[in-house]
Formats: structure tokens, C-alpha cells, sequence
């Protein structure tokens, strides 16, 4: 009985450890797809920059897909999270007050073939064994739910990626426009600098004929 019960014990805690492992894996994925989200909005937001070019389609076509995926990977999360609750052994306060009440229960009946101490043991026993059982098979959907989400998270990193690179070619050509309007700058500048120094001598050349 004692080394069932620590197997038991034993298999609830670790139900309970994997739980967490599931947890972190759940936050890294969320924070994953939060970045994914983010440089598909970006290229979404900066699509009209495409328009005359020959990426538009394909960088629409990626976005809708890479769209859908990160719909679907927030959708198995909510899944995960909200999920089938675990199960816990009852607080200790609660677990107190059932012994106190199998003590004064057999107390008033000392016939009885066990007595309060035995009892109590095997309602925790049972609390050990249905939780572990419980949260085994909680794991386990959640654990195959996550390894839903990876897949598809790998599949939404190769489409987001190839969505930007899609947009690359807009920023050569933004470069090149921006290089383009600080040389036209520069002479405009020099031109007015020239016709500047031109005013400033005719106006010289005037006041030395006028003296």
C-alpha cells in the first residue's frame, strides 16, 4: 500500500511538472506568433509600396496564408490554455478538517474494523491516484495540441519570411529615391547659393559705380 501510494504521489507531481513544461512552451510560442503577427501587419500596412511591381501577388497571396496560419496558431492556443482544468488534492485546511471529522466519527463508533487514521489515508490515496489520472490525460490533449501549434509555426515562419522577402526589393528602391531627392537637394541648394553670391556682387558692383 505505501509504495503504491508514493508511486501515485510521485506520478501526481510530475503531472503537475509537466504542466508547467507545457506552460513555458505556451508562452515561447505566443511570444513566436506575437512577432510573426507583427511583421505580417507590417508588410500588410506597406503593401501599396508593391503595387507596380511584380511582388504584389505574391506577397498577397503569402500574407493571406501566413495570415490564416497565425489565426490558427492563436486559435490551438486559446485551445490550450482554456483547455481541460487540472486536478489538485484539496488544500490542507480542507484536508485537516476531514480528519478532525473521522476522528470524532470513529470515536463515537470504536467497533469499527479501521479506524480514522487508515481512512484518511485511503481518501488520499484516491485524491493522488483520480488527480494523477486526471492530469495525465489533461497532458496529453495539451501536449498534442502544442505540438500542433509548433508545426504550424514553422510553417507560418517559411511564409512570413518569404512574405518579406517579397518586400525587400521596395527598400532598395526606397534607398535609391531618397538618394536621388538629397542630390537634387544638394544642387538646388548650391543652385540658390550660386544666385545668392550673384545678387550679393551686383549689389556691390552697383554701390561702387553709385560712389
Amino acid at each position: 500500500m505505501q509504495e503504491r501510494f508514493e508511486y501515485f504521489k510521485e506520478m501526481y507531481y510530475k503531472e503537475l511538472e509537466s504542466k508547467e513544461l507545457l506552460m513555458n512552451r505556451f508562452t515561447t510560442n505566443l511570444t513566436i506568433v506575437t512577432i510573426l503577427m507583427s511583421a505580417l501587419i507590417y508588410c500588410i500596412q506597406n503593401i501599396n509600396d508593391l503595387k507596380q511591381t511584380i511582388f504584389f501577388w505574391p506577397l498577397s497571396i503569402l500574407g493571406i496564408i501566413s495570415l490564416i496560419l497565425n489565426l490558427l496558431i492563436i486559435v490551438f492556443l486559446l485551445i490550450h490554455i482554456y483547455g481541460k482544468n487540472y486536478g489538485f488534492i484539496p488544500n490542507p485546511l480542507v484536508l485537516n478538517n476531514r480528519f478532525k471529522y473521522l476522528e470524532n466519527y470513529y470515536s463515537n463508533y470504536p467497533s469499527q474494523n479501521t479506524d480514522a487514521e487508515s481512512h484518511f489515508k485511503n481518501e488520499i490515496y484516491d485524491y493522488y491516484v483520480e488527480a494523477a489520472a486526471h492530469n495525465y490525460e489533461v497532458n496529453e490533449i495539451r501536449t498534442a495540441t502544442m505540438g500542433t501549434v509548433n508545426r504550424l509555426i514553422i510553417l507560418s515562419v517559411i511564409s512570413t519570411l518569404l512574405t518579406v522577402s517579397c518586400y525587400v526589393p521596395s527598400f532598395f528602391k526606397d534607398d535609391a529615391n531618397t538618394q536621388k531627392v538629397e542630390i537634387i537637394k544638394k544642387q538646388e541648394t548650391n543652385i540658390q547659393k550660386d544666385r545668392n553670391t550673384q545678387e550679393i556682387k551686383t549689389i556691390n558692383n552697383g554701390g561702387s559705380r553709385n560712389e
